[in-house]
C-alpha cells in the first residue's frame, strides 16, 4: 500500500459535483432511512462515473493492494460505508454516499469483504448525521489517503502483508485491516508479491556479486552493469510501479545501506 495523495487539490467535472450536491441534498431532507437508501441504491451508478478520475491518483493502481488486474476489477468503495457501519451495528454515513472524498479505489475482492464493516476504536466517539466531524472518529481500518496509516503495513519474506508495528493499537490496525481487505487471502495477488520480492532479491544478489568482483579489477562494464541492475530496482520502487511497496520494503530490510539507496 503507498499513500495516496487525494485529492491534492483537484475535484471531479463540474456538473458531477452538481449532481452530488442535488443528490445529498435530497438525502439531508428525506425524512427517514428507508427513504434515504432507496435515494442511494437509485443512485448508485454516480459514483462509478468517477472511476477513471480516481484511478489517476494511483497510477491506475487498486488504492489498497497496488494491483492493475489481478484483484479483480475496480470499485468505487465508500470507506465510511453509506448505508450502515457493522461492529457495533449502527447507521451508515448515508450524507456521504456522493461525496467524492468519502471514496476510495479498490478491487473488488478486498471491496467484497470489507463491505460496510467499520469500526472504531473503543471509547471514541461516532459520527452520526452530517454535523457531527468524522475526524473525531478513531477508524480501526486503514485508510491509504492517510500517509500516517499506509506505513503501519510492511512485507515480510515472500511479500506477506504484516503490520510494522509489534503490538498495540497500531498493530491491531493493520492486522485487521490485512485480514478485511485480503492482502494474503487471494492467491494471484499474493504470487504477484512474491515474484516481486523474488525479482528483488535476484538483483541484489547480482549487484553483491559483481561489487565483491570489483575488489579485484576496475571494470567500466562491471560499473554499468551495477547501475543498470540498480536503476531497474528503484524503477520497481517508484508510485507508479506495481506493488512499489514490496520493492520498497524488501530494500528497506536489506542490510546494507547501498540497497536503501536504490528506493525512489
Amino acid at each position: 500500500m503507498i499513500h495516496i495523495k487525494y485529492p491534492g487539490g483537484e475535484a471531479p467535472p463540474e456538473n458531477w459535483l452538481i449532481q452530488a450536491k442535488e443528490l445529498t441534498d435530497l438525502l439531508k431532507q428525506a425524512p427517514d432511512k428507508i427513504t434515504r437508501d432507496k435515494i442511494i441504491d437509485e443512485n448508485a451508478a454516480l459514483w462509478g462515473e468517477i472511476k477513471e478520475w480516481l484511478a489517476k491518483f494511483s497510477y491506475y493502481k487498486c488504492w489498497f493492494s497496488e494491483a492493475r488486474d489481478t484483484y479483480s476489477h475496480w470499485q468505487v468503495e465508500h470507506f465510511r460505508p453509506k448505508k450502515e457501519a457493522k461492529q457495533p451495528n449502527r447507521d451508515g454515513y448515508w450524507w456521504l454516499s456522493f461525496d467524492y472524498l468519502n471514496y476510495r479505489l479498490c478491487g473488488g475482492v478486498g471491496n467484497a469483504k470489507k463491505g460496510s464493516f467499520f469500526p472504531l476504536r473503543v471509547g471514541t466517539p461516532a459520527a452520526q448525521c452530517p454535523e457531527d466531524n468524522c475526524d473525531d472518529e478513531a477508524p480501526l481500518l486503514i485508510d491509504p489517503t492517510v500517509e500516517s496509516d499506509v506505513i503501519l503495513l510492511t512485507f515480510a519474506e515472500g511479500g506477506m502483508a504484516v503490520p510494522s508495528e509489534p503490538d498495540g493499537w497500531k498493530h491491531e490496525r493493520a492486522k485487521v485491516s490485512i485480514d478485511r481487505y485480503k492482502l494474503n487471502d487471494h492467491p494471484p495477488l499474493t504470487r504477484a508479491r512474491e515474484q516481486i520480492w523474488n525479482t528483488c532479491q535476484v538483483e541484489v544478489g547480482e549487484i553483491e556479486t559483481l561489487m565483491a568482483q570489483r575488489e579485484g579489477r576496475h571494470s567500466p562494464s562491471r560499473e554499468e552493469a551495477i547501475r543498470r541492475i540498480a536503476r531497474r530496482l528503484k524503477e520497481r520502487t517508484q508510485p507508479s510501479a506495481e506493488f512499489s511497496s514490496v520493492a520498497r520494503s524488501f530494500l528497506f530490510q536489506y542490510p546494507k545501506m547501498w540497497a536503501r539507496n536504490c528506493i525512489a
